[in-house]
């Protein structure tokens, strides 16, 4: 298994507010090592039932199952008994899991884990994450404001089989190391084959 990170791409929903004004992914995309504090989505005291919701990018290709979905995000949230709960939640497999509350803290990353999924490239193309405020009913000690600094998702996942998918003299190609002591991944074809 291996791992790899995927970053807000594109909006869907965007009905939390942006600062300063733009894409809402353009706010919380930016590398994980430097997050930026001066843009960010964010939702006050009163923003109920509200859902910020982004395609991550599809730039990790070799996957052949993947089965787990870490999302991080760097963020505050200022609790208070007048604020609304707020959520976060992921799309795989034509369907939103179980969401996860964010808890009150000061600016600093946590993560949020979907284990034991099973899906295929074509489901990991369609990765959503979405972040939603929830109603006052839903709690009486509830944050008061979050900023979402910086967001991004690392999948872990098993990588294809690489090959031309056909096989030589009976042995498929994908067990094929070497060939005369040369290592298959360097050669193109065998006799035109």
């Amino acid at each position: 298994m291996v791992t790899a990170d995927v970053i807000p791409e594109t909006d869907i929903l965007t009905q939390w507010y942006v600062v300063p004004a733009g894409t809402h992914e353009s706010a919380i995309d930016e590398d994980k090592g430097s997050p930026n504090t001066g843009d960010y989505i964010r939702c006050g005291i009163g923003d109920n039932n509200l859902t910020d919701s982004f395609h991550m990018d599809d730039t990790i290709q070799d996957c052949d199952e993947y089965t787990q979905v870490k999302a991080y995000i760097y963020y505050n949230n200022i609790e208070s008994p007048l604020g609304t709960p707020r959520q976060i939640n992921i799309y795989v497999n034509g369907a939103w899991q179980a969401p996860q509350n964010i808890p009150p803290q000061a600016i600093a990353w946590r993560n949020f884990t979907w284990a034991g999924l099973s899906g295929n490239q074509a489901s990991l193309d369609d990765l959503r994450v979405k972040v939603v405020t929830g109603t006052m009913a839903d709690d009486k000690f509830i944050p008061d404001e979050i900023r979402i600094y910086t967001m991004y998702a690392e999948v872990t996942y098993s990588q294809a089989a690489v090959g031309y998918g056909h096989d030589f003299l009976g042995i498929p190609a994908a067990n094929i190391d070497s060939i005369m002591g040369i290592p298959a991944a360097n050669i193109d074809n065998i006799c035109g084959l």
